[in-house]
């Protein structure tokens, strides 16, 4: 009996896992060590970052088992199994999703570094995970049924390879950016003596005047470089980059529904990888970690949509359902970003200002409501969406 030809996809996906593993674990180990470097120094700061850096690399490192374990076996040449629905444990996660937010909520409202460096990290990886199992068991709840081995490889995309091409392009777009930036920083009064500030401070950016720092921040070509590379710029990078899981198919071709799954556990998996990376520990998390559950909707929807789109370009020419999906998802994309700038932007301002008054802004409380608006949106969009039976021949190809 001839021995079964490994895939390349195959090896390659294994290859992807393993990789992020890798670095997942030597990023463990690395805070680890500065973790326990900074406790016999004393430094709560030093401590308190390595703790929660730890620990959204463990979450990388877990949320990816998955992917290698079936990676490995395709490798192997193991038998894939036939597809069956998402076992019902994962609806545990709506257990864990408000316990993980409730104890890192009291643990940053005690701030004593006993909780803050056990308990909230804990919470932290929790919630993020709650909130992936949630969008996968969602996502697949309505079909069509794939093998595990194609979500399993969908959602590793999202989580390694979508993060990697999207900081690449970013980074690309921000570089003359940063370059503008800083020289109308060097050229101004203002920003010449917040350098010096920062430099005498040994580049603590605490030490800055928070009236200066606003000031800066509310100039015309200040805003206009922020919102025009985080609500514009990252959107559209983004909203390509997220497609990534369905390009292999674009000559085998999948069905409408399989292409709108597979796109939504790519989004999926990206969403985890903000949620782990973007929510920083402090006073604020909880309200961040519950901004990223809508974000990591948002996410998956999008990504669902325009992988659809892209598909039926691939199958049946429709270049216009391609153009049209990307633009849906972009500008979904633009608000969010746009009215998560203006919370921060909004905050930033009232902070500052001599007469602010306690609680939201009404442009901080408008855009609040937008971003649950999308996040109700983008549930509906996974929930309550209506699969249509377009399967095409060899659809969901076994390598």
């Amino acid at each position: 009996m001839m021995p079964r030809r490994v895939s390349i996809w195959r090896l390659l996906f294994l290859l992807a896992s393993l990789g992020g593993q890798g670095l997942a674990l030597s990023a463990v180990i690395t805070m680890a060590g500065l973790l326990a470097f900074s406790l016999v120094q004393g430094d709560s700061e030093s401590a308190g970052f390595a703790a929660w850096s730890a620990a959204s690399s463990f979450g990388i490192l877990l949320a990816l088992l998955p992917g290698t374990f079936w990676a490995l076996r395709g490798v192997l040449g193991r038998p894939d199994p036939a597809p069956v629905p998402l076992p019902a444990v994962w609806r545990v996660a709506w257990v864990l999703l408000p316990l993980g937010l409730l104890l890192g909520g009291l643990a940053f409202y005690q701030n004593g570094p006993a909780l803050t460096l056990t308990v909230a990290p804990v919470a932290h990886i929790m919630t993020s995970l709650s909130v992936a199992v949630l969008l996968v068991g969602l996502a697949t709840r309505r079909g069509p049924i794939v093998p595990a081995h194609q979500a399993a490889a969908a959602f590793s995309t999202g989580l390694t390879v979508i993060p990697f091409l999207a900081i690449i392009a970013e980074f690309g777009f921000l570089l003359p950016l940063v370059v503008t930036g800083g020289v109308l920083l060097v050229a101004s009064r203002e920003g010449s003596e917040m350098l010096r500030s920062l430099m005498a401070s040994g580049g603590d950016p605490t030490a800055l005047d928070p009236n200066t720092v606003a000031e800066w921040m509310a100039r015309p070509a200040i805003v206009a470089g922020v919102y025009g590379f985080i609500a514009g710029i990252v959107p559209c990078v983004e909203e390509i980059a997220k497609t990534a899981a369905v390009w292999r198919f674009l000559r085998r071709g999948l069905s409408g529904a399989e292409a709108f799954l597979i796109g939504a556990l790519a989004g999926a998996g990206y969403g985890l990888f903000e949620s782990l990376f973007l929510s920083q520990p402090g006073p604020d998390w909880l309200g961040t970690a519950m901004g990223r559950v809508g974000a990591s909707f948002m996410h998956a929807a999008t990504a669902g949509i325009t992988s659809w789109g892209l598909m039926e370009w691939a199958r049946r020419r429709r270049w216009e359902r391609a153009l049209g999906t990307y633009a849906v998802a972009v500008l979904a994309h633009v608000t969010w970003n746009a009215a998560a700038l203006t919370t921060g932007y909004s905050e930033l301002m009232r902070s500052t200002s001599s007469t602010s008054a306690a609680g939201l802004s009404p442009v901080g409380l408008a855009a609040n409501l937008v971003l649950v608006a999308l996040s109700l949106g983008a549930w509906a969009v996974l929930v309550l969406r209506r699969p249509k039976d377009d399967t095409v021949e060899r659809s969901m190809p076994s390598a």
